[in-house]
């Protein structure tokens, strides 16, 4: 979620793999010391980048730049083979990704960072080239919706360039009771705060 503004100086500066890799790596381990989240950011970073240099990709593409990105990231970080990159199979395919889909493959809540990013890239997949459902479609997921919401909404506007915002939130599933939750936590945050 924190790296979008760091790969978008890392391409308008025109840096290469290691500067970037060096970077990620120093961003993370500021918050997360761990091979897997390394290998997360770094994935992460190459897709952002992706993006950027590749406007209006393909999910096939998409899809095939991430398990590539994976793979490598395995073997130069020292992880198991597949560790990563089996995760995002499921985002190699032929038909349209369904939010099932997206529940099914992942664990569902994308509290871990290398599940957020499954859940993130599927939705991304599922949605691509519409900004408003993708990043509702992440929302309605369930889980970590700020992050997997904020992740697909970035990468939405790094592929295509643009945003357009939805009249309304129709497309939020049960926003009476997302406004609902939202109120009690404010209340009770007054109370202990």
């Amino acid at each position: 979620m924190k790296l979008a503004p760091l790969a978008y100086w890392h391409h308008t500066r025109e840096a290469t793999d290691e500067e970037r890799y060096q970077d990620y790596d120093q961003l993370t381990l500021m918050t997360h010391n761990s091979p897997v989240a390394v290998a997360c950011t770094r994935v992460h970073g190459d897709m952002l980048q992706f993006l950027l240099q590749n406007e209006q990709a393909s999910a096939q593409e998409f899809a095939t730049r991430v398990i590539e990105s994976a793979t490598r990231h395995e073997n130069v970080l020292g992880l198991n083979p597949g560790e990563l990159s089996h995760l995002f199979m499921y985002i190699n395919t032929n038909h349209l990704l369904t939010e099932s889909d997206i529940l099914v493959n992942t664990d569902g809540k994308g509290f871990y960072a290398p599940q957020t990013l499954a859940m993130a890239y599927g939705t991304f997949s599922a949605f691509l080239g519409d900004f408003a459902r993708a990043v509702y479609g992440a929302v309605n997921l369930g889980g970590d919706t700020d992050s997997i919401a904020s992740i697909v909404g970035t990468m939405e506007l790094f592929n295509s360039g643009e945003v357009h915002f939805p009249d309304d939130y129709s497309m939020i599933y049960d926003s009476q009771k997302l406004e609902e939750i939202s109120r009690e936590f404010s209340k009770r945050s007054r109370q202990y705060g």
